[in-house]
């Protein structure tokens, strides 16, 4: 996997993702899929809606890379990149929708997403000095949540100690404890799960604020 491809991987994920679930979340899309308010079949119908897009944009994004690799350069097919790529899409595509729920403007909504997740990926690698007062434990569940580092470990490639970030983060220069992507994963799950509840209730009880504009 070229770092090209893992920079692709994190635009998707942190730029393309929120935007697309803004909009997924400002069209009313969603909501016109949904059976009565509160239904357990509607919130499912939601997570159907919100994973298969995440899922759709994964294969979008693994079909460039497909594209534009050659067979032997076996990085490009690892499924363990291409499962997290789709955890985390979704997980932004969720939030996305999520914060469309809640702001009035979509497009602010995918902007503030999307400086969220930029922010989580590359936080840690420009905390300079301040890292080392970090506990090891947060220090590690924030290189497994971040897109950057989680991709890069899903891909079996050891980015901490790339050049460029020896170099440039004291990151590379720490004992760091292992980033399994499989922990990322979950997290990114259980993050979208979450945010699609939470776009669920915040629904639901505009709905019940306004009945007659349900």
């Amino acid at each position: 996997m070229s770092s090209l491809a893992l920079a692709a991987d994190v635009a998707a994920t942190c730029v393309v993702a929120p935007f697309v679930g803004s909009a997924l979340g400002a069209s009313g899309r969603v909501d016109a899929l949904l059976l009565p308010r509160r239904s357990i079949r509607a919130l499912g119908t939601r997570l159907a809606t919100v994973f298969g897009t995440g899922v759709a944009l994964t294969g979008l994004v693994s079909a460039v890379h497909l594209a534009g690799s050659s067979f032997s350069d076996q990085t490009a097919f690892h499924m363990s990149r291409v499962v997290l790529l789709a955890c985390a899409s979704t997980a932004m595509v969720a939030a996305g929708t999520c914060a469309a729920a809640t702001l009035r403007d979509p497009l602010d909504a995918g902007a503030v997403v999307s400086l969220a997740s930029l922010v989580a990926a590359f936080a840690c690698l420009g905390a300079g000095p301040a890292i080392d007062l970090l506990p090891r434990s947060l220090l590690g569940f924030a290189l497994a949540v971040s897109p950057f580092t989680a991709a890069a470990s899903a891909a079996g490639l050891d980015i901490m100690h790339d050049e460029w970030i020896y170099r440039l983060s004291p990151l590379a220069h720490e004992q760091l404890p292992f980033v399994d992507w499989r922990l990322s994963a979950a997290a990114y799950v259980f993050a979208a799960v979450l945010c699609t509840v939470a776009t669920s209730w915040r629904t639901s009880r505009r709905r019940d604020l306004a009945p007659d504009q349900a």
